[in-house]
């Protein structure tokens, strides 16, 4: 199945750096807001006044940046996806070539079609957001761990200890 990925293992990569970058964006906008609810507040109106537009623009270029990652995600995964998939089915399409007529006796043809169809569709959506999906959970679960920390060890490690309950 992951020769499949080899012709598009640098498309692959960048998709996966576009998600752990629209991930980590995700992970920074709290940190920000906390920042500017602290140092803006407590500091005079002119100071506060030029954080405030400082770290705004920052979350708007964030923001801007998240959405090309995110762009990029959608559309040329799947892009890849759809090509994984023409390959399966060029495969797919030579292994039935080679299959004896008993085979097509013994199986009827819609369910062939439907497996070449349907199946092989959520093969290549699983290919395409598998991987993806998964590696944006781990680094949304462990950033939001570290940063938690950072902000209180205590409550961090009781939020924590559900975790494995909740994954069972």
């Amino acid at each position: 199945f992951i020769s499949y990925y080899k012709p598009y293992k640098v498309l692959f990569f960048f998709d996966m750096v576009c998600a752990f970058m629209a991930a980590g964006i995700d992970l920074i906008f709290p940190v920000l807001v906390r920042y500017l609810l602290e140092e803006g507040l407590s500091k005079e109106i002119s100071v506060a006044f030029d954080i405030i537009i400082k770290i705004g623009v920052l979350m708007l270029a964030m923001h801007i940046l998240k959405y090309f990652c995110q762009f990029f995600v959608e559309a040329w995964g799947h892009i890849m996806g759809a090509r994984m998939e023409y390959d399966m089915r060029e495969d797919i399409f030579g292994h039935l070539q080679k299959l004896s007529f008993t085979y097509y006796d013994n199986n009827k043809t819609g369910q062939i079609m439907s497996r070449i169809v349907h199946d092989l569709f959520d093969i290549t959506e699983l290919a395409h957001h598998g991987p993806e999906e998964v590696f944006i959970s781990l680094i949304k679960i462990f950033g939001s761990f570290f940063i938690l920390l950072s902000i209180n060890v205590k409550l961090t490690l009781i939020t924590f200890a559900f975790m494995p309950l909740m994954m069972a």
